[in-house]
């Protein structure tokens, strides 16, 4: 039997009430028989001919009654664990302690009102790490990360001018030490520093500052605070006078903006967002710059669901008062409704709505087992979560989770490509995990679960081999690229007029061997290519087919403008600039990712785990998996951006063209390349706050 619950059990008090309806029915009741009999014998005899229907009046009143009271109170049934994932960011708040912070151009002063600004932003971040470090002359961690966010609060509320040992600003030094105590681990990216500060750094660590927030995919949000063009004085609490003085005059501090536009114009990603004395509301900022931000998986809750059942008794306490109000005060005798017809009828009332329910969920339940044993995983899984939508018994709750494991799990060992088997195994880890919850003694769902884990393992030391093999394979690429780029660009400075030739014919035969040399390399970088990750394959069939081709026309049309260079000047011309063309076709046939060529097979190893226990219901058996219950996040796989110069669009110098113009156009080529080189990675945060 299902365990219920009652989630207001405070309504129940109200049963109270139930015993003062019974008594003020029957003192109605008891009123009104005493005015008929005024009527005298003659209605009293003809009143002998029916029989009084109060009492099932009143029975329907006291049961509607106590079913209307029970659905206040809000009654729950078939208890099933939920797994919640709580995803968010890494957010350190930086805040200036410094004196300068105390100025009153913000009321109360900029520093209050950082801190009340910072306090209302974390209130609403529920699924985000938030740290605090404040900092002047030295900095300090007060808050290292946490989702405790009333931990935070207190300490934010403790920090001051006194909660750092040197006055002062020193943002540089402040970022790097966030940057190695906050976030030193090897996961990057999710991460936003808010720095909130008036500006004004005396610190030589800007520079190394900004190379680890780009390194570590870390962005910088800078919040200007105070008068940029006026400024206020610095108020004290004690001496000859009421503000901070300087050489026996007042210091007045000013926003410093630049300096935090610079800084964040540095990084990657970032913001400045220049407040002023303006009303700030950093919740609405923050979750503008960061709404379109990745998130990750910061922490997994499992919590107990019930399915509330309140409806059906307001249902049923409205039907009851209708029938009361349709139940005549008397009736003959011959028309009578027996007891056991009324209480037949509110019995099915009851029963019926649950029991078509748990008949559909039979009905998907058996049809994934169907689906099971076709082959057909997917469906399968499809049946079984279905069946556990329609509110299924405990018992069936059991058998369509364990089963919808053991779908997920062989539809993992057809996945396309490892990461997609690695997602439907650690869905049936969680299915696993799930019976564990509800029976802890559950031995099969223990067995799959050890069995999923080994699984999970194999799968994570596969997709790192191919990371791993990928980043092999495009750094091998990228030389062959630079290197190509290297020689388009000599042989396209080897092709001056026949005087030049003429000049120095030995300096041109150099250059001219120095390109031939380099082509040389780059097709043995290439068969050394295709020998380390396309071992057994024909060269004619491998990626780099293109490439190898137009890098031996390179090499033939080069030997053919070495011989002729001196006889038959335009004929080595010819071949010179044939051989820059097939350079420049050989780099465009160059692949930019070797992902889709060279991962190597991913289909799992049938037979290696031992098959596990069987799941019935009703004759139905549903075939045992693998499972475990923990957590885990699924790489990415970041592709670096690859420059491709358009090669076509050089335009090589025909035989009329003047040392003067050569000159020029190879410097365009040069210009072309360090604008394709320069392109910065990420996109950068909106500025126009």
């Amino acid at each position: 039997m299902s365990e219920i619950i009652f989630i207001q059990p405070v309504m129940l008090w109200l049963l109270l009430l139930v015993p003062v309806f019974v008594v003020v029915f029957r003192i109605r009741l008891t009123r009104q028989r005493c005015d008929l009999q005024g009527f005298g014998e003659g209605a009293r005899g003809r009143r002998s001919e029916h029989i009084s229907m109060e009492p099932w009046r009143l029975a329907l009143l006291v049961i509607s009654a106590i079913t209307i009271i029970l659905a206040l109170s809000r009654p729950a049934i078939n208890p099933h664990p939920k797994l919640i994932a709580r995803d968010g960011r890494d957010v350190v708040f930086m805040l200036d302690v410094s004196k300068s912070m105390l100025a009153e151009d913000r009321l109360p002063n900029r520093l209050d009102s950082a801190k009340a600004s910072i306090a209302q932003c974390v209130e609403s971040l529920e699924d985000h790490r938030v740290g605090l470090v404040v900092f002047a002359g030295s900095s300090s961690i007060v808050c290292p990360l946490t989702m405790d966010t009333d931990f935070f609060l207190d300490a934010l509320d403790k920090t001051g001018p006194d909660s750092v040992a040197h006055g002062g600003t020193r943002i540089g030094d402040a970022l790097l030490k966030a940057c190695d105590k906050l976030f030193s681990d090897s996961k990057h990216g999710y991460r936003d520093i808010v720095l909130l500060s008036d500006g004004g750094d005396q610190s030589e660590g800007i520079s190394s500052a900004v190379e680890q927030l780009n390194d570590k995919k870390i962005r910088l949000l800078a919040i200007g605070i105070g008068d940029e063009k006026v400024g206020a004085r610095i108020p004290v609490a004690d001496g000859s006078s009421d503000y901070m003085l300087y050489k026996k005059q007042e210091v007045w501090s000013k926003l410093d903006g630049a300096l935090l536009k610079n800084l964040v114009n540095s990084c990657n990603e970032g913001a400045y967002i220049p407040v002023g004395t303006r009303q700030m509301n950093l919740d609405q900022i923050y979750r503008r710059i960061s709404s379109q931000s990745e998130t990750q998986q910061l922490a997994e809750e499992s919590v107990i669901n019930y399915d509330e059942i309140f409806h059906w008794f307001i249902a049923l306490g409205l039907f009851l008062l209708l029938l009361m109000a349709l139940v005549p005060h008397t009736l003959r005798r011959p028309r009578a409704l027996s007891p056991a017809v009324i209480s037949s009828f509110i019995i099915l009332l009851l029963v019926a709505p649950q029991s078509i329910a748990s008949d559909k969920a039979q009905s998907y339940y058996l049809q994934g087992n169907a689906e099971y044993r076709d082959g057909a995983y997917d469906n399968a899984a499809l049946s079984f979560e279905n069946a556990l939508t329609e509110k299924p018994s405990s018992k069936l709750v059991r058998d369509i989770t364990y089963n919808l494991g053991n779908a997920y799990f062989k539809a993992s060992k057809t996945a396309e490509t490892s990461y997609a088997s690695l997602a439907l195994v650690e869905q049936s880890i969680a299915k696993y995990r799930l019976v564990l919850l509800l029976n802890r003694s559950d031995q099969d769902a223990a067995i799959n679960s050890e069995l999923a884990r080994m699984e999970r393992k194999k799968l994570k030391l596969t997709i790192e081999e191919q990371e791993q093999q990928q980043a092999a394979m495009r750094e091998a690429l990228e030389e062959i690229r630079e290197m190509l780029t290297t020689l388009i660009t000599q042989q396209a400075d080897n092709l001056p007029k026949r005087e030049q030739v003429k000049a120095a014919p030995a300096q041109w035969d150099l250059r001219q061997m120095a390109v031939a040399t380099g082509t040389k390399q780059v097709s043995t970088l290439i068969e050394d290519y295709n020998e380390t990750y396309f071992k057994g394959i024909p060269p004619e069939v491998t990626p780099l087919k293109d490439t190898r081709t137009h890098v031996a026309t390179a090499e033939e049309k080069q030997k053919l403008s070495l011989d002729l260079y001196l006889s038959e000047w335009l004929k080595a011309l010819t071949n010179g600039r044939e051989s820059l063309h097939a350079l420049q076709q050989a780099l465009l046939a160059l692949p930019q990712d070797p992902q889709g060529d060279a991962a190597p097979s991913e289909e799992g190893e049938d037979g290696e785990q031992g098959e596990p226990s069987e799941s019935s219901e009703e004759g139905e058996e549903g075939e045992g998996e693998y499972g475990e219950s923990e957590g885990g996040e699924e790489g990415e796989m970041n592709d670096s951006d690859t420059t491709k110069m358009d090669l076509d669009s050089i335009d090589l110098p025909p035989l009329s063209n003047s040392p003067q113009d050569i000159i020029r156009m190879s410097q365009e080529m040069q210009q072309a390349r360090q604008a394709a080189g320069s392109k910065k990675q990420g996109t950068p945060v909106e500025k126009d706050w």
